[in-house]
């Protein structure tokens, strides 16, 4: 029980994906007095799908599981679609997606904890379910966990 498997990553090549005014996001941002975020959306759409598959794939292989044997899958919160689309791409049904995108919108970093809150709130977590948490961000970075839930 507990972690089962983890995968973290980066591709500095993606930078310039999720900005800042004309700053690109990090720890020059306060430098900005009126910071406006922009994204490529398109891009970081199609990386977002990509690397919640690739990350699924990777934790699953290194915790000996199948992707069917996911119980649940608690995405960043970035938007529905990705959430969607990403879901249908590792081949799990909606009712295994932990989602609340709808209800407080993107929390950025407290998207993961807040959607596996609601989940085990609802009752949609019991123990021995395998839970995967996904997440990914600007530069372009990503993490991922499974947890064999107690």
């Amino acid at each position: 029980a507990g972690f089962k498997a983890w995968c973290l990553g980066g591709d500095g090549r993606g930078y310039d994906q999720v900005t800042c005014g004309n700053i690109p996001l990090g720890a020059y941002v306060a430098m900005d007095p009126k910071p406006i975020i922009n994204m490529k959306g398109p891009e970081v759409f199609k990386f977002a799908v990509d690397i919640f598959l690739r990350q699924a794939y990777e934790v699953c292989k290194t915790a000996g599981i199948s992707l069917e044997e996911i119980d649940l899958f608690v995405p960043h919160q970035a938007n529905f679609r990705i959430i969607d689309a990403a879901a249908r791409r590792i081949g799990l049904p909606m009712e295994k997606v932990a989602h609340n995108i709808d209800e407080y919108g993107n929390t950025s970093s407290a998207s993961i904890p807040l959607a596996l809150e609601e989940a085990i709130r609802a009752g949609r977590v019991k123990s021995g379910d395998k839970v995967l948490l996904a997440g990914f961000g600007a530069g372009l970075t990503w993490g991922a966990t499974l947890l064999e839930w107690q």
